[in-house]
This record gives C-alpha cells, structure tokens and sequence, in this order.
C-alpha cells in the first residue's frame, strides 16, 4: 500500500495530502490514522455520479482531523457548495488552493501549457481548447480571498485563515 510512503514522509516531517481517490473508508481511516493530514480539491476529481451515501464525499466528511482544501473560483465548485462545506468542517479544518496552471493570473487568451493548448476566459476558468471540460483554474490566492468575502460570505479574517494563514501554515512544516 502506498500508506507505508506516507508513514514515512510524516516520520520525517512532511504533511502528506491525498486526493482525486475514491479510496473506502477503512483505507481513508488508515491514511488518517498514518498521519495524512490533508485532502486536497475536495469535492473534485470524483465521479460526476456517486452513490447518494457511500462516496468519497460523505467518506471523507466522517473523518475526524484531516483538512480539505477547497478552490474558490465558481468553477470547481459552485458557491452554496462551497459555503456548505465550509460550514461542515469549520475555518480551522478548512483551507484555500488555487489549482492554478502556468498562466494564472493572464488575461483570457490560449496559451500552452506542458504541450496542451488551453483557453483561459474571463471569468479564469482554464479548459483545453475548444473544449468545455475543466482544466484548472487562472485564480490566483488573492481572488480566492475575496470570492471567499464576496461570494461565500466570510469575513476578511476568516478568508485571510483559509486563504493566508492556513496555507502558510502548512508550507512552514514542509520547509521546518
């Protein structure tokens, strides 16, 4: 199991993040219990169907100390999901990511991005070209912190935690 790395990485000092599994509860409850501390672009990378109680959704919802980052574009997740699942698991189990390609922060145009062409529009969404599936997001940190305060309703402090403090938080450990 690939739980013997993340033992490892965490006996030496690294938070360990999981995502984009469908992996069952027993192995989630395993992954928490090694130390995995994060999971990363909740509610993405999963199937646009899932069974109405056992999914990685409602899975992940029933652990006990593992974060979630969430990325606050409109696009990943709409925004009632957002402030939900921020409700959910509270501002201190929560934090922001962007899930932001090379040309974060460009204007809307077609760029190239590791030998794929992908279109950024206005609104930052990034999607292959001539395509409508997603394929992450222009968004920088400092627009999450305000779709957070504009579009999910939380306060500057509480959008500066997830967007500023959490993060930075989380980086710190790596390079400690």
């Amino acid at each position: 199991r690939g739980l013997a790395v993340a033992r490892s990485l965490v006996e030496d000092g690294v938070s360990v993040a999981i995502g984009h599994t469908n992996a069952p509860l027993d192995i989630l409850q395993e992954a928490e219990q090694a130390g995995v501390t994060l999971f990363t672009h909740f509610g993405n990378g999963c199937r646009h169907e899932v069974d109405r109680h056992d999914n990685i959704l409602n899975r992940v919802m029933s652990l006990e100390r593992i974060k979630v980052s969430l990325i606050a574009d409109g696009h990943h997740l709409p925004w009632f999901v957002l402030k939900n699942w921020i409700r959910y698991f509270g501002i201190e189990r929560c934090l922001l990511t962007t899930d932001c390609v090379a040309p974060a922060d460009a204007p809307p145009g077609r760029y190239t991005v590791g030998g794929w062409e992908v279109e950024v529009g206005e609104n930052k969404r990034v999607q292959p070209a001539g395509q409508p599936m997603l394929a992450g997001s222009a968004l920088t940190m400092r627009e999450g912190h305000a779709n957070l305060v504009k579009y999910v309703g939380l306060s500057e402090a509480d959008a500066r935690r997830l967007s500023v403090e959490q993060p930075t938080s989380l980086v710190a450990r790596w390079l400690s």
